[in-house]
């Protein structure tokens, strides 16, 4: 059985517990919500039964239950799609906390959804996020899909090395990134909650 996706929202949430007033306005009429940031423990699946009743939802939490972490939360994601397509949803399982894949049967052929939450693009992380563009790449070349959305928060400034990375790997599988195609070029994804300045 196949289903009709009209309307994809991903949102890096910062913490969904804290937004839940909100997202129900967010949510109208989105077939699937790809949401990164949720800050949400492994044993919290609950809050999202609780809250979107009219959701299915797969959860990959960052933050274990039996570890204390300090300071901020961080990471996790969670992909939700509407009750009426979970014959059309396929969860596939990764071996990474911070990334979710899903292959989505409709009308119109065949395509993954890729929700990645990228580590900070530090010193110490280029490795791991260079294996996450790889990985991205590994998932599309698998060729049971027409298509692939990758969606999410990349992390990665457009003047860095690993941009530069994922540019040429889009590049080599014919994959388009569509904020720098389609967006204006004084446009932002970032917005600090700090200083306000953007990126």
């Amino acid at each position: 059985m196949a289903g009709q996706i009209n309307k994809l929202l991903t949102w890096n949430i910062k913490g969904l517990k804290r937004h839940i007033g909100l997202l129900n306005d967010y949510f109208k009429n989105a077939d699937i919500i790809c949401l990164q940031e949720t800050w949400l423990r492994d044993f919290e699946d609950n809050i999202l039964d609780e809250y979107f009743p009219h959701y299915k939802a797969m959860h990959k939490s960052s933050m274990k239950a039996d570890v204390f972490y300090a300071g901020r939360p961080f990471g996790g994601v969670v992909t939700l799609w509407k009750n009426s397509l979970d014959s059309c949803i396929e969860n596939w399982d990764t071996d990474f906390d911070n990334f979710l894949v899903t292959k989505v049967k409709t009308n119109n052929g065949n395509f993954f959804i890729v929700n990645v939450y990228f580590l900070t693009n530090i010193t110490e992380n280029h490795d791991l996020n260079s294996v996450f563009i790889s990985r991205i790449i590994s998932v599309w070349t698998l060729d049971e899909v027409d298509d692939i959305l990758v969606c999410g928060d990349f992390n990665l400034g457009i003047n860095t090395t690993l941009y530069k990375e994922l540019v040429d790997a889009c590049s080599e599988h014919k994959l388009t990134i569509v904020d720098r195609e389609l967006l204006p070029n004084d446009s932002f994804t970032f917005l600090s909650d700090m200083n306000g300045g953007n990126s």
